[in-house]
């Protein structure tokens, strides 16, 4: 049976198969439609049995492609890894790891997420960048092994587990001509009506600031929309407005007075960093590292 079928054969039924389309295959593949056509049309004939219910708009399996692509779903991504191991590392010893970021970790929050699993050498690691939903959707195309994300409610399909890295406290802050501007006995009272950035509704944030705002009988102007921390706080040293960010990651500005935090920290809004990664990940050293993660984020506040 084996000599029969060449790569291709198997390959492109498993690429369709994941993205349940061939024009989306041949997007992916960059090769004709019609090629990946008759490709999955040899496989179907070798082996006698239909992969693909035709009947349907999409390309959904039947019940025999469905067994197959279960089986090729664990073999490919191990080839890959294999390969990559082998070319870049030259030992099969090495994990072909792919981490989600979401933009509401400030830069130095990435950095002490990612670091000690790219110092690894027993990983390689790819890093994705994108807003929450777009993580979620990725991981559940099987597109990401782990990502980080501060959001309390997700989607998720397939094995998989959650780590609780760290809790995430949060304040309102301004530039210094804001500061100044406000009220020495009501300062909260006196955001009324000044412009502010929220989050977007992709983050629990947005919702949770509002919320907030509201229980103070806050009214601001609202400007913009930035799930980006680093935009946020780049945005407040040259307009003035406020917003709500993370304590951890306006320190050195509070320090410098570049940025002034207004009223204490807020309890109503807190968030949790939570890594989210595929169940095949859990190794004792995979564990190691997020808890060696979840102390540096803890000890740097």
């Amino acid at each position: 049976m084996l000599q029969s079928l060449n790569f291709k054969h198997i390959f492109y039924f498993w690429v369709v198969a994941k993205n349940s389309s061939i024009s989306k295959a041949a997007a992916v593949l960059n090769v004709s439609q019609s090629s990946i056509s008759e490709q999955i049309k040899i496989l179907e004939s070798r082996i006698g049995a239909d992969l693909f219910d035709r009947s349907q708009k999409k390309m959904i399996l039947t019940s025999n492609g469905a067994i197959l692509f279960d089986k090729l779903d664990d073999f490919f991504p191990n080839v890959e890894e294999l390969f990559e191991s082998l070319s870049n590392h030259k030992t099969t010893d090495v994990k072909f790891l792919r981490i989600g970021l979401c933009p509401t970790l400030s830069q130095n929050l990435r950095h002490n997420l990612c670091f000690s699993l790219i110092e690894d050498p027993h990983y390689t690691v790819k890093i994705i960048q994108g807003e929450n939903q777009f993580l979620v959707e990725a991981f559940n195309r099987d597109e990401i092994d782990l990502f980080f994300t501060t959001n309390d409610n997700t989607t998720i399909n397939g094995k998989y587990e959650k780590f609780h890295v760290a809790k995430k406290r949060y304040c309102l802050v301004s530039n210094s001509d804001v500061y100044d501007k406000l009220s020495k006995k009501n300062k909260l009272k006196s955001l009324n009506q000044i412009k502010f950035i929220n989050y977007t509704p992709d983050s629990d944030l947005h919702f949770k600031s509002f919320k907030f705002l509201h229980k103070k009988e806050i009214q601001p102007i609202r400007i913009a929309e930035i799930d980006d921390i680093n935009l946020i706080k780049n945005t407040l040293l040259h307009i003035d407005c406020f917003s709500i960010l993370p304590i951890n990651s306006i320190k050195s500005e509070i320090a410098s007075k570049t940025l002034r935090q207004i009223g204490p920290i807020i309890k109503e809004i807190e968030g949790q960093i939570t890594a989210v990664y595929k169940t095949k990940f859990q190794s004792e050293r995979f564990l190691e590292h997020l808890k060696q993660i979840s102390k540096i984020v803890k000890d740097q506040g």
